[in-house]
């Protein structure tokens, strides 16, 4: 009974699919091509089929004339030629819609035959800088022997999330492999190691080649991705080799003025480390509040010190926590304690001015925790901005101090002063 009802789409399925195939000369196991192939050959007919349907209903104007009439040649070389048909026609002829209807049904039905696995390789972001597709898929869902060295939490996730179980007799092996010379492009930062990864995937195998842990974490989101979207539980066979163009790729949040719940930053992590992002810039301090416990001040976290979200800060145990979070996920947390300027909370709390022989002393004590806080962060930040310097040396005293800490520093640093500082 429901073959046939659908038997006129499945017809005209089929008939467009031999006049596509003739036309671009497709192999019958080529379905990706054969998808793109199809969406190419209705973008360039819908015209004519439009046409067509005027010449057979004998409508006294032209298409042209309707398009004069109703929209300019601005707007109209702008519209997608699969919408057209439905702006040529503001009053249908009596077949139009069974017609477009069917051809409509139809396109659907070649997007859910072949389109799902194209768009989910064609949709990833960033976008790889190598794709080499094979036949054949990947069957997820079932168990899988993991061997990794690395010992990825991401890619153990990413499995467990694709319902596959670790067992030491599985047929599909997932591998992981270190390779230090693996040909992608890189330059040396401090801080930030090489992210080039090879993800393989044949019907019984996955196998990721990464210059380090970090590319292991990348091919991971690679596959998260991949997964996604499918009423299939199973990955398409191909050769992905991928590389950031960017060593730091980053986002910033100003807690000091607008506080963010610790959950909500990990969600955001979440979504960061999906799309390889990789440094969450975490602006922790401003003239509405200060936002980071400091241990020695407990001060600069009171509530009568901040003027919005008053009481609102972090704990340096969330604050810890929240680094080993991202770290996991490939992304390195860079905090900002910003000095001299931006400074009023501090001000409020302290009772006297960061350009101080007092504000010097705690600044350097503020530092010390913010390393202890922060192990993996290869940069801190100090701000330097928007703030006339007073104070004999102050900014080449916070430069030593950070670098005596084995860190590097990162100021928003004013074309005047560049000569000057070394961070």
């Amino acid at each position: 009974m429901c073959e046939a009802v659908i038997s006129p789409e499945k017809k005209y399925s089929q008939l467009l699919l031999k006049q596509v195939s003739s036309q671009y000369e497709l192999q019958s196991d080529d379905l990706s091509t054969r998808f793109m192939a199809v969406l190419d050959y209705l973008s360039g007919m819908t015209d004519v089929f439009a046409l067509d349907l005027y010449r057979k209903n004998q409508r006294p104007a032209a298409p042209d004339g309707l398009i004069r009439r109703h929209f300019s040649a601005f707007f109209w070389a702008r519209l997608p030629t699969v919408a057209r048909p439905f702006l040529l026609f503001p009053y249908p002829p009596p077949n139009f819609m069974p017609q477009l209807r069917l051809r409509l049904l139809s396109l659907l039905c070649l997007c859910c035959i072949v389109g799902s696995s194209w768009g989910k390789i064609a949709h990833l972001l960033p976008r790889p800088h190598a794709v080499v597709r094979a036949k054949g898929h990947f069957s997820l869902a079932r168990p899988v022997l993991l061997d990794d060295p690395t010992h990825c939490a991401q890619l153990a996730a990413v499995f467990a999330a694709m319902r596959c179980p670790f067992s030491e007799k599985a047929q599909a092996a997932v591998r992981v492999r270190l390779d230090s010379t693996l040909d992608t492009f890189d330059y040396p930062l401090e801080g930030f190691p090489s992210e080039g990864y090879r993800l393989r995937i044949s019907p019984q195998s996955i196998d990721i080649t990464a210059a380090t842990p970090v590319g292991v974490i990348r091919a991971a989101q690679t596959l998260r991705q991949l997964a996604q979207g499918s009423a299939t539980p199973r990955l398409e066979c191909l050769t992905i080799t991928d590389f950031p163009a960017f060593k730091v790729r980053g986002f910033m949040h100003d807690v000091g003025r607008s506080f963010i719940p610790i959950d909500d930053l990990r969600r955001q992590i979440d979504l960061l480390s999906r799309f390889k992002v990789n440094v969450f810039h975490w602006h922790l301090t401003e003239n509405q509040a200060w936002r980071l416990e400091i241990k020695a001040f407990p001060q600069l976290t009171s509530a009568t010190s901040m003027t919005r979200f008053a009481g609102r800060y972090y704990t340096q145990a969330e604050a810890r926590a929240l680094e080993a979070y991202a770290r996991e996920r490939g992304v390195t947390i860079i905090p900002e304690i910003d000095m001299p300027g931006h400074s009023e909370a501090f001000v409020r709390a302290m009772g006297f001015d960061m350009q101080s022989a007092q504000g010097v002393a705690a600044l350097h004590t503020i530092l010390e925790e913010v390393a202890t806080i922060f192990p993996h962060a290869p940069y801190l930040h100090i701000g330097a901005d928007e703030k006339r310097i007073t104070y004999p040396d102050f900014l080449p005293q916070m430069i030593a101090k950070v670098h005596a800490l084995g860190r590097k520093v990162v100021v928003w640093n004013p074309r005047s002063r560049r000569r000057s500082l070394h961070p």
